[in-house]
């Protein structure tokens, strides 16, 4: 594991653990997961490079037929750390990390190609409410759990090929299940949409009359986590 993503990781466990002295009586797990992270879009304005809201590439040259940039699908691994502060609330931090690339869209051609790597790292905090119904349960310790859960945070991108590091205001929403096999130990698999702000651009609405103006755009990444992993309760 780099040290970039294992500093992540470090920062959201002593977070959780200041939470975890000051309520004696919840339950404290941490889940360790991989799986895969969908690709986000989002329209960039190329007469501007890294300035007014927009964010262009820098290598390879960008030209004025580039109209979109695309974070692409890639690998994804991390970690859940979760604490329940009531039976059915439960606080929740989320460290995800990928190596991934961008890729440009020309519209003169309709084609993507490859336009620089990024590592990112995103980190969000929020609730998980999980549904305990007595039919899904076996035992105290063995007992399968279902569940929602959102969050807000941010990511952080670390660019190559000379374009700038990005932070970015970030959430997630989803949801899964636990299921335990004991005390201590269980499974979890999740499915979690994961927009992140990307950059402003100018854009035209109409209303419902035909008068059109000129109106500000925000643009977000929107990508789709799948994970799986083990759960280490405590």
């Amino acid at each position: 594991m780099k040290l970039r993503g294992l500093s992540w990781l470090i920062s959201a466990l002593l977070v959780f653990s200041v939470a975890a002295s000051a309520q004696r009586k919840g339950k404290f797990e941490i889940s360790p997961f991989a799986g895969w992270e969908s690709s986000g879009s989002f329209p960039v304005q190329t007469t501007t490079v890294v300035t007014g809201g927009s964010f262009v590439p820098t290598v390879p040259a960008t030209t004025s037929t580039v109209d979109r940039l695309r974070l692409d699908s890639s690998l994804a691994y991390g970690a859940y750390v979760d604490y329940a502060i009531l039976e059915q609330l439960v606080l929740e931090g989320l460290w995800a990390h990928n190596q991934t690339t961008y890729s440009q869209h020309d519209f003169s051609t309709g084609l993507y190609s490859f336009a620089f790597d990024s590592h990112v790292d995103q980190v969000e905090f929020g609730v998980l409410y999980p549904f305990r119904f007595g039919g899904f349960y076996y035992t105290e310790d063995r007992h399968f759990e279902p569940f929602v859960a959102g969050g807000v945070g941010f990511t952080h991108e670390s660019n190559g090929q000379g374009n700038p590091n990005r932070t970015s205001f970030a959430f997630n929403l989803g949801g899964g299940a636990k299921l335990f096999l004991s005390k201590n130990f269980g499974l979890r698999g999740d499915i979690r949409y994961m927009p992140t702000y990307a950059n402003t651009t100018n854009g035209v609405s109409c209303d419902f009359f035909g008068n059109c103006f000129s109106v500000k755009q925000r643009n977000f990444q929107n990508r789709a986590m799948f994970t799986g992993g083990i759960i280490l309760r405590f």
